[in-house]
């Protein structure tokens, strides 16, 4: 390909495959056949998370290849193709020719001229952007050497903006741990029954014989309850098996029979979803600002948001109008197992959402965290698709009224709903407002060094050297 920077055209470096859907008799939602990606509602952080399957695939993306949505409002969206997939006609999928270390160099490219490449997309509504245009868009295209270099250098900053992803995601699971342990398993109540020899409901009882092997087994390897040696014993992600007696004096030591969730703590409130949250929508003054960070359904995913990028106000959808405050929950209207919601744990000023996200909010009684981990979990996810498949099965969706379906115990001490929103924030939330800042400023550098390296105005050295320096030429 040269050894000198020259003008050219992508289909010089890439190859490109655009998407073709099967037919609808030969999908399916049960895992068989190939994964099937339609577009970025199945994109994650990274990769995607297929939720169809095909058994008459038509075109088909490789490992490694960047995978690019080239239809409709989230045209430009991308993600790594992690395995085989099948794509629909809302994906392509482009690959270099020199191969996959030089992936992230071709990423780069077609990130620095996406702003063109919209601008030449057809359609008057949602833009469309045709095989032809992405092969004949026009670039700088860089000798193997300074390719492989800036794959180099972009990768290792997508790379850790992608390891802080997961472990944001990781803090999410440990958060959604100790809540189940406390507001679904009740672990400390059964703690406290075990200790004053109460009854236990037999729905219960595997729990409890769980809890006293593992609290025995804590005692014997500490010869003391530990929090850093009694784990539960069933994974990484749970909290400890041992709380405080401080902790625990808060919790009741008995059960009670209830007809909407069976046995629960004794004084505990049984109260729907729609007695913890209200739903606003609430107009983003548009006509006041040049640019907002927009948030679709897909650009969130459990727990996560997936982008921090400016869009301009022109530009917008129509959907595009509702505000949103730090302690908002985003809910996905749209198929509830996909997981699209997030806690807001910032300062959301100049965000605007879609309005097929729900944007709730506490009432004040509980707060929106607790609200939050209710709603994130798999088993409400679950319903909720359930419910959404039943009232609109070709386009599963829900409303906030359904909400009113999904109970929740709330206890009777608030100390206890005062301490876990403490210990999610000071334990859990911290560490993942840090990495998002950290990702922020990743991303403001990649965002500064992309230009420079693809327009050749700075130059690496090859891909030889370990830790290459920048320094600037004239291309």
């Amino acid at each position: 390909m040269g050894s000198e920077w020259r003008k050219g055209v992508l289909s010089e470096i890439a190859e490109i495959v655009m998407g073709q859907s099967p037919k609808g008799k030969d999908c399916n939602e049960n895992s068989d056949g190939l994964p099937l990606l339609n577009g970025p509602t199945e994109f994650g952080p990274s990769h995607p998370l297929p939720t169809q399957f095909t058994t008459d695939p038509k075109k088909y993306a490789r490992v490694n290849d960047l995978l690019f949505c080239v239809r409709g409002s989230t045209t430009g969206r991308m993600n790594w193709a992690d395995q085989e997939y099948a794509i629909g006609r809302g994906i392509g999928a482009f690959r270099h020719k020199l191969g996959s270390a030089h992936q992230p160099y071709l990423r780069a490219l077609i990130e620095y001229h996406l702003p063109t490449l919209l601008q030449s997309a057809t359609g008057s509504t949602f833009p469309n952007v045709s095989r032809n245009q992405l092969l004949d868009l026009e670039i700088d295209i860089a000798p193997e050497n300074d390719s492989g270099a800036i794959s180099k250098v972009i990768g290792t900053l997508d790379r850790k903006i992608q390891l802080n992803r997961q472990t944001n995601h990781t803090l999410e699971k440990m958060a959604q741990a100790l809540f189940k342990s406390w507001f679904v398993d009740f672990d400390p109540v059964i703690d406290n029954a075990l200790a004053a020899g109460n009854p236990i409901p037999p729905e219960l009882e595997a729990r409890a014989k769980q809890r006293a092997e593992v609290l025995a087994q804590a005692q014997t390897e500490a010869g003391k309850p530990s929090q850093e040696n009694a784990n539960s014993g069933e994974g990484d992600n749970n909290p400890p098996a041992y709380l405080s007696p401080e902790i625990r004096k808060l919790f009741p030591s008995e059960f009670e029979e209830t007809e909407e969730l069976g046995w629960v703590p004794k004084g505990w409130s049984i109260k729907d979803m729609t007695d913890l949250v209200d739903t606003v929508s609430e107009t983003y003054p548009l006509k006041s600002v040049d640019k907002v960070i927009f948030l679709n359904t897909g650009d969130i995913e459990a727990g996560q948001f997936l982008h921090e990028n400016y869009s301009s106000v022109d530009g917008l959808p129509g959907q595009a109008k509702k505000s949103i405050r730090q302690d908002d929950i985003l809910y996905s209207e749209i198929r509830p197992k996909n997981k699209r919601y997030a806690y807001v744990n910032f300062e959301a000023g100049e965000h605007v959402v879609s309005t097929k996200l729900m944007v709730l909010r506490s009432k004040g009684a509980v707060s929106s965290k607790f609200a939050y981990f209710v709603l994130s979990r798999t088993e409400v996810l679950n319903e909720l698709q359930r419910i959404a498949e039943l009232r609109s099965g070709t386009f599963p969706q829900i409303t906030y009224k359904e909400l009113s379906l999904v109970n929740v115990v709330i206890p009777d001490d608030q100390e206890i709903l005062k301490l876990f929103s403490s210990l999610i924030l000071d334990v859990y939330y911290k560490q993942q407002f840090h990495l998002q800042e950290q990702n922020v400023e990743l991303e403001k550098l990649r965002d500064t060094l992309l230009p420079k390296l693809i327009s050749g105005e700075l130059r690496l050295p090859s891909t030889a050297d370990t830790k290459p320096s920048l320094k600037a030429t004239t291309p």
